[in-house]
């Protein structure tokens, strides 16, 4: 198959497709008519694809994640309304799509870089696809996010999410959206992949820790691990498409002051396991009960002092997570069960609306009193730091349409293995809660992993005692003590019947909602006065731990997100230089980019013309030495740097420029 990450131009993308779907002696598979049947009818046997695009997500986007108060001297961008604008790329945003369809059934597990997922995006998303392929994607459609705290922000419309997110923006948030259908659309249309689905359960202590104090220490280990395999290579073992690795890790390494826009801890792990892995598959985190979990340090296990440290301290952190995991999924690899997907419902998915309002959750009078829910119960305070049990009666209510009333939950069955999708973020105790109601609800059920941030946010989800302790997450959700337990009872609910379980459900089935779209302003993107230029180049020499750096003009980001491909001199030809089987480029931890314009977006800019016109001085930074163990630790040759970007010219018109850096010769 075609790799998951050759280089292409600008903003469009890496995507991955896979070879056809292979006649069958015994059932041959149905002709495929401009890829029709990859999302209308499939076979009797599973078939997997991939995609993976770029987000939308311009360099001096504010993030999602923090509360922020910056100071007036804080970096701006005209897309950060209240918070500080992003200054520094460190592997962009991205969406990715794994498709596994057998006969009408289908499972399109979607992962973003955001810090959770709103249910109004997950409309817009599904509202897209259904326009481009007239699949109806709500029952099948499980949309996750990573909860990087460095992703881009303005894409929650709900009571306090300005808080955390800065101002809602309907333009961005429509594009993000339009992104993320683009990536289910392509891997809809691939070629898929004959595919059987592999899965284990195996533990990683160094990479998280509790957070939270008012509740005893505790954690659960486990990491889940979904490799999907293509078995269609004639008499060649099966490659591997995919690999989804869940666990819980909040995506926090970074703090708002960095200006990191990034897939933060989440991304610096599949970036290393993917390094590792023995196929160029695509690697996916899927982020599980992280609502109590932070990242740790594990440089000391997996790093040493071999070369200088990095042009910014956190780089060691992401590159030994993504070590640590590594490790661990390489000592279990050839292990993992194989999913027996031959009974007929073996395979299977669904999607339930499941109403959320003080009467369903059956407070007593008198009991979480606010109509339409409330939030920062207990002011965030927290008897860890005073000794004195917090006031949980001290709400702040949220008005009429400002809160979730209706909620989508539900997951997946692969063979015995269970995925139990749920919309927050869920403390540890919470997310075992839901498993043991789920695994004593159907016995069928030997496995579950617990996907939070899916579908929806709907803040922290905790036990009920956990609630009523206070501190930061009980302050943050928007139905009070019950509103977990009631989340998880009824997606466990919603799973169990996958296996064969006869219940009803504890609820009845809300109607879908319907979004009317909201007006918006557009941005119209600054004409640049130069573009395609080098203005400093990469030095003749260097030796393995430098630092590299070269600037250029390019374009407004935008429009602008530059590819910088890291190439290698061999013979007479330049060829992309690898990681493992992963190209070094802009999406890597050795590459990160900047950009100031010129005047700064603080300031007018200049008129030529009758233009508005800026310059926007593009640099990189081009790390030749890592600190941490793996693949490609150090370069040694003679290197340039490739690069292509887009910008508005002064004619009015989107020009694609492409340069080379001189080449710089690395010493190990």
């Amino acid at each position: 198959h075609m790799s998951a990450r050759l280089p292409t131009a600008a903003l469009l993308a890496a995507l991955v497709m896979f070879s056809a779907c292979a006649a069958e002696e015994e059932a041959p598979d149905p002709p495929i008519d401009d890829c029709h049947a990859c999302w209308r009818a499939g076979s009797a046997k599973l078939h997997a694809s991939v995609a993976e695009l770029p987000l939308f997500a311009p360099l001096g986007i504010s993030t999602a994640g923090y509360a922020q108060a910056p100071d007036d001297d804080a970096p701006q961008s005209p897309f950060a309304t209240n918070f500080q604008a992003t200054t520094m790329i460190l592997h962009p945003p991205r969406v990715q799509v794994i498709h596994l369809l057998r006969g009408d059934r289908r499972l399109l597990l979607v992962q973003t870089d955001l810090i959770g997922i709103h249910q109004r995006l997950y409309r817009q998303v599904a509202a897209l696809v259904q326009e481009r392929t007239g699949l109806d994607a709500t029952r099948s459609l499980l949309l996750l996010a990573n909860h990087t705290h460095s992703g881009p922000g303005h894409v929650f419309k709900a009571a306090f999410a300005g808080i955390v997110a800065d101002a809602y923006d309907e333009e961005i948030a429509t594009l993000i959206a339009v992104r993320i259908a683009d990536a289910i659309e392509i891997a809809l249309k691939a070629e898929a992949s004959r595919a059987e689905v592999r899965w284990t359960l195996t533990t990683n202590a160094e990479m998280h820790g509790d957070r939270r104090c008012e509740n005893p220490d505790h954690r659960n280990d486990t990491m889940g691990l979904l490799r999907i395999d293509a078995t269609q290579f004639g008499e060649l073992a099966p490659n591997t498409l995919a690999l989804v690795i869940v666990y819980a890790m909040h995506g926090t390494v970074f703090s708002p002051g960095d200006g990191m826009l990034s897939g933060d801890s989440s991304r610096g792990v599949e970036i290393k396991v993917a390094e590792a892995l023995p196929d160029d598959a695509l690697v996916m985190f899927a982020q599980s009960w992280a609502g109590d979990m932070s990242p740790k340090n594990p440089f000391h296990s997996h790093g040493d002092s071999s070369y200088a440290k990095p042009f910014h301290k956190r780089l060691d952190q992401l590159e030994a997570l993504g070590r640590s995991a590594a490790m661990t999924i390489l000592a279990t690899w050839d292990d993992m069960n194989l999913a027996d997907l031959d009974p007929t419902d073996a395979f299977a998915v669904d999607m339930v609306e499941m109403p959320i309002n003080r009467t369903v959750l059956g407070y007593a009078k008198g009991e979480f009193i606010h109509e339409h829910g409330a939030a920062f119960c207990g002011l965030s305070k927290s008897k860890c730091d005073s000794g004195d049990e917090p006031n949980m009666k001290a709400c702040v209510p949220v008005p009429a349409g400002g809160g979730p009333t209706q909620v989508r939950v539900g997951g997946a069955r692969l063979g015995d293995l269970a995925l139990l999708a749920l919309p927050g973020e869920p403390a540890t105790s919470l997310a075992e809660y839901g498993m043991k109601r789920l695994e004593d609800s159907a016995p069928a059920v030997k496995a579950t992993m617990v996907l939070g941030y899916a579908q929806d946010y709907t803040g922290y989800l905790l036990l009920p005692d956990d609630w009523k302790a206070g501190g930061y997450e009980a302050s943050m959700n928007y139905w009070g003590p019950k509103q977990g337990t009631w989340l998880a009872d009824g997606a466990a609910d919603v799973v169990a019947r996958l296996f064969g379980a006869e219940m009803t459900l504890g609820f009845e089935a809300a109607e879908e909602l319907v979004d009317q779209p909201e007006a918006m302003s557009v941005y119209v993107p600054f004409v640049s006065a130069s573009h395609g230029a080098i203005t400093t180049d990469l030095p003749a020499t260097g030796k393995a731990g430098d630092e590299l750096s070269m600037s250029w003009t390019g374009g407004d980001p935008w429009i602008d997100s530059p590819t910088v491909v890291l190439e290698r001199k061999q013979g007479d030809d330049w060829q992309t230089v690898s990681a493992g089987s992963v190209p070094v480029d802009q999406r890597n931890h050795r590459i990160a980019l900047k950009m100031q314009p010129e005047p700064p977006w603080s300031k007018p800019a200049a008129v030529e013309f009758a233009q508005a016109v800026r310059t926007f001085n593009w640099s990189v930074v081009l790390r030749t030495g890592l600190r941490v163990k793996g693949a490609l630790r150090a370069l040694s040759g003679r290197y340039r740097l490739r690069i292509q970007g887009r910008a508005l010219g002064q004619d009015g018109k989107t020009v694609d420029y492409t340069l080379n850096s001189g080449p710089v010769d690395v010493a190990d």
